[in-house]
């Protein structure tokens, strides 16, 4: 399947945006203020305590928060509804529509998500990996752990896409020796530069 470039940037988006919300629904309910400060901290987020953060993550206000990151899940699905099948997109919608379910729920409904999108084209998934893998390596970086394993997942599937997107070997391979903010922004706006002129 060739997939126009907007697509595959949505679909890179909504495999950011899932790592978001997956992260979120795992480390909720923080009880640690320590652990809730570090992580505010690494986000920029304006909380100061398990409380404060609690109430951020579940304020659809906030950017960061869960509600905010379903519905930037549920733009991004409706963006690429023509290329997934509708086992998928309704798994998606189940999803989006539980904004108050609780974590344990939350979770069940990701599965269904992730089952559902093994059942997608080849292409659909590179994409999603390629999100997911960014989003994670972001996430290390932030939270000051390894990302050497994403870098490799996000290695893996670039070999795997057509020959333009070779062209961010080098920024990875930077960001393999570097493990800094500066080498991530610098693949990030690569990687947007690709989706916005074309490979």
């Amino acid at each position: 399947m060739i997939l126009p470039l907007s697509t595959a940037a949505n679909l890179y988006w909504l495999g950011r945006y899932l790592v978001r919300v997956d992260g979120l629904c795992h480390l909720l309910p923080f009880s640690d203020d320590l652990e809730a400060q570090s992580f505010a901290h690494a986000f920029n987020l304006p909380a100061w305590n398990a409380e404060t953060l609690n109430a951020l993550i579940h304020d659809s206000s906030q950017s960061g928060s869960l509600p905010s990151n379903l519905d930037s899940v549920k733009q991004n699905i409706q963006s690429v509804r023509g290329v997934l099948t509708a086992p998928t997109f309704e798994a998606f919608q189940a999803l989006c529509c539980q904004v108050e379910a609780s974590v344990d729920d939350m979770n069940d409904l990701l599965r269904d998500c992730r089952s559902a999108l093994k059942q997608e084209s080849t292409m659909v998934q590179l994409f999603l990996r390629m999100g997911e893998s960014v989003e994670r390596v972001d996430i290390n970086l932030r939270l000051i752990k390894d990302p050497a394993r994403d870098i490799k997942a996000l290695s893996d599937v670039l070999d795997l896409l057509p020959i333009g997107w070779q062209r961010l070997k080098e920024p990875i391979m930077l960001l393999n020796k570097r493990y800094d903010r500066v080498a991530f922004y610098d693949l990030s706006d690569r990687i947007h530069e690709l989706f916005r002129n074309g490979v």
